[in-house]
C-alpha cells in the first residue's frame, strides 16, 4: 500500500469499529446491516491483498539485504588490501579509487554497488600475483565473485516476484474502490441516525475522515564510524525528541548503519556510548518532514 492507501485502510477500520460497536443499532436497518456485512468481507479481501503484496516485498528485500552486506563486506576487504598495495608502488591515483569504506555504498543504488564491487573484483584479478604477500588468493576473487553473482542475481528482481506484487497492487486499487461504492451507500443510510441517535452519528462522521498519517512520520539513517577502524557492529544510538520525550533506537549493522525508518519530525537529543570511546551527544538534530534524514557520527577513543 502507498501512504493514502495506508490512510484510507485506517480510516475503514476505524468505521468498522464504530459499527461493530453500535451493532444493535445498525441491524435495526436491515439494508445497513446488509451494507456493513459487504463492507467488512471487502476489508478482509484488502488486508489479504496487503499480506500478498508485503510477502511478496519483504521476502526479496531481505534476501537482497543479505546479499548487499555480504558483497560490501568483501569490497572493502579487498579494496583495503589494493589500497596498501598502491601505496608502496606509489600509484596514489589508483590508491584514491581504491579507497572505500562501508560509508561509500551506504546510500548508493543497488546498480552502483554492482559495478563499483565488479570493478574491485577485476582489478584485484588482474594485479593477483602482485597480491600473494597481501594474503589475496585465486580462491579468495572466486568467493568474492560468487558473492556479486549472488547480489547481481537478487537485484535482478525475478519475474515471479514482480508479476505477485503487480497483481496484488492491481487487487488492493480495486478492493479500495469497491470499498469507497459501499461507503457511499452506509454514509446515506447512517443519515437516518442524525436525529434519532445525533451522537453515534456525529462519532461515525468523526470516524469517516481520513487522517493523513504517513506525512508527519520520516526515517533516518545513522552512520557510525569508530575512530580505530574497529566494525561499529551493535553501537546503539539513542534519540529523545525534545518535544514529546518519544525515544527511538537502532543498532548498527557491520556496515556502521544504524536506521530508524518510522518516527516523527522535529528537534532530537542524539546520545551514543559505547565501551572504550569517548560519549557522543547533539541536542539539536533536525529530523525532517518526507525526508530520509542522513548524519554521520565518528566516536573517539577514550
Amino acid at each position: 500500500m502507498n501512504i493514502k492507501q495506508e490512510n484510507f485502510n485506517s480510516m475503514t477500520d476505524e468505521v468498522q469499529k464504530l459499527l461493530t460497536a453500535n451493532s444493535v443499532l445498525v441491524a435495526t436497518i436491515p439494508v445497513l446491516n446488509d451494507e456493513f456485512v459487504k463492507f467488512k468481507a471487502k476489508r478482509v479481501e484488502l488486508g489479504n491483498n496487503f499480506i500478498r503484496q508485503q510477502q511478496s516485498v519483504k521476502g526479496h528485500t531481505k534476501q537482497k539485504k543479505i546479499e548487499r552486506e555480504a558483497v560490501v563486506k568483501e569490497a572493502v576487504t579487498v579494496a583495503g588490501i589494493l589500497y596498501v598495495y598502491a601505496v608502496q608502488e606509489n600509484n596514489m591515483g589508483f590508491a584514491g579509487n581504491v579507497s572505500i569504506t562501508p560509508r561509500y555504498f551506504f546510500f548508493k543504488r543497488d546498480t552502483e554497488i554492482h559495478n563499483k564491487v565488479q570493478w574491485i573484483h577485476d582489478q584485484a584479478v588482474a594485479l593477483l600475483s602482485s597480491l600473494t604477500n597481501f594474503g589475496i588468493t585465486a580462491g579468495n576473487l572466486t568467493t568474492f565473485q560468487q558473492k556479486i553473482d549472488a547480489f547481481r542475481n537478487v537485484i535482478s528482481a525475478p519475474r515471479n516476484v514482480l508479476v505477485e506484487v503487480k497483481t496484488a497492487t492491481n487487487d488492493i486499487k480495486n478492493n479500495i474502490e469497491e470499498l469507497r461504492v459501499i461507503l457511499k451507500n452506509i454514509d446515506r443510510l447512517m443519515h437516518s441516525f442524525s436525529s434519532t441517535h445525533p451522537q453515534f452519528y456525529s462519532d461515525y462522521l468523526n470516524a469517516r475522515e481520513i487522517i493523513d498519517y504517513g506525512h508527519h512520520y520520516t526515517r533516518i539513517g545513522l552512520f557510525i564510524e569508530l575512530e580505530d577502524g574497529v566494525d561499529a557492529i551493535g553501537v546503539t544510538p539513542i534519540l529523545t525528541n525534545n518535544k514529546t520525550g518519544n525515544i527511538y533506537s537502532a543498532s548498527a549493522n557491520h556496515q556502521g548503519l544504524a536506521e530508524i525508518p518510522s518516527m516523527k519530525a522535529g528537534t532530537y537529543t542524539l546520545a551514543v556510548a559505547h565501551p572504550g570511546y569517548q560519549p557522543y551527544t547533539d541536542n539539536n538534530v533536525k529530523v525532517l518532514r518526507g525526508k530520509l534524514n542522513e548524519l554521520s557520527i565518528r566516536l573517539l577513543k577514550e
